[in-house]
């Protein structure tokens, strides 16, 4: 993908490849091109910043932080009464991501993709060494300090970059949490993770839900959208089957991991023996 003289690329479907060029976007106030791919109905952004996941300007934190201020802005009342609702103390708060460590990998080296500062691994079990992948620099520095402090280490990379810097079979748990819906190649971080995985390694992975009532109701106001940031929009089908085509069989995707009203979901799966369809 070469970038134009705005420094922006095209890119097509990234699960199914098709160009989709010829289709009509979602929403032609929306510079990026949301579009539903004609083949395999994923939506994605035909249009990406070259090498966005590579500047600190770019980094997931700030982007975050700058879409927190945007909506507040837009919408200071609604905002702070969802604030009010869903402030309460942090030992009430459901750790999802530990739970499922806990029930599915249980011990061994976990492999966080994405892992940002890693103040998510603080709070997993002591059974599990931490390793992780970003491109932020400064957040990579705090999480690498933690890492070793727990055996592992964190490496600043892309995630392929990063990824293929393990060994074969070296892991037995790796995390993408909110990390899909960021990167411009999500089949090939799949592929190139798989056989880092050891045979009954498990894979799990927190998407938001492009499926969700909440986002026909709220249409352009809808809280997982985020551009240029979020480059792909997946569904409870679209997500299996970028699983299936990565080589991974799920094992875990309960309807109450994929409510229509929620607008995230969890999935937990493991690699498929034998070769990747991808």
């Amino acid at each position: 993908m070469q970038p134009d003289k705005r420094g922006r690329v095209h890119r097509g479907c990234p699960l199914c490849r098709r160009d989709n060029s010829d289709q009509q976007t979602l929403d032609p106030d929306i510079e990026w091109g949301l579009t539903a791919c004609a083949s395999c109905g994923l939506v994605y952004l035909q249009i990406v910043p070259d090498g966005q996941f590579h500047e600190p300007s770019r980094a997931w934190q700030q982007s975050w932080q700058d879409e927190k201020d945007r909506r507040h802005a837009r919408e200071p009342v609604l905002h702070r009464l969802w604030a009010v609702v869903t402030e309460r103390p942090q030992w009430t708060k459901r750790d999802k991501l530990t739970r499922f460590i806990r029930r599915y990998v249980g011990r061994g080296r976990v492999l966080d993709i994405g892992c940002g500062t890693g103040h998510r691994a603080a709070r997993w079990p002591r059974t599990v060494v931490p390793y992780g992948t970003d491109v932020d620099a400064g957040a990579i520095a705090r999480a690498d300090k933690l890492f070793q402090a727990l055996g592992g280490y964190a490496v600043c990379a892309p995630a392929i970059e990063g990824v293929a810097r393990f060994s074969d079979g070296f892991f037995d748990g790796v995390v993408m949490r909110a990390y899909l819906e960021h990167e411009t190649s999500p089949l090939e971080v799949l592929l190139e993770t798989r056989p880092k995985l050891k045979a009954d390694g498990t894979l799990i992975v927190k998407v938001p839900n492009y499926g969700s009532v909440n986002r026909r109701i709220r249409g352009s106001r809808w809280c997982g959208y985020r551009f240029p940031d979020h480059v792909n929009y997946f569904t409870p089908r679209t997500l299996t089957r970028l699983l299936d085509l990565g080589g991974y069989s799920v094992v875990q995707f309960a309807l109450y991991n994929r409510l229509p009203i929620s607008d995230n979901m969890w999935l937990v799966a493991k690699p498929k023996h034998g070769p990747a369809t991808g």
